[in-house]
């Protein structure tokens, strides 16, 4: 990942993946933290899906500020503490007009016990 002539994410993604995912016992998110670090953005998204579990692909996702995925993948894992988790990180980087309007576009059960819970109601 240092390597400053290799800059070809993509290809140091496929490397990575192809060299370490079927071994036993390789922090995975330390990896795509180090990346992080490294500012090799490309190389984070495509290692994420690679034995990252979900709640630390979420911390790197809003890391990246990528609030929309995050709250997609917080809210179809069916984790209503996770997704509340997520709603609250976006609440406290957003202005309230911007996080209601985010809200509003957002169709599903546990935003809707969220917004019932908080007495906000969008018909």
């Amino acid at each position: 990942l240092v390597n400053p002539s290799n800059t070809n994410e993509e290809a140091i993604a496929n490397a990575i993946k192809k060299h370490l995912a079927n071994v036993p016992g390789i922090p995975f998110i330390d990896i795509v933290r180090e990346a992080f670090k490294l500012k090799k953005f490309i190389v984070v998204r495509k290692l994420l899906d690679v034995k990252v579990s979900l709640r630390d692909q979420i911390d790197m996702l809003l890391m990246l500020n990528d609030k929309e995925e995050a709250l997609t993948k917080a809210l179809s894992s069916g984790d209503t503490d996770l997704a509340l988790f997520v709603l609250m990180r976006i609440k406290s980087s957003e202005s309230l007009s911007d996080y209601m309007l985010r809200l509003q576009r957002v169709k599903s059960l546990p935003l809707k016990l969220h917004l019932q819970a908080t007495d906000f109601n969008f018909a």
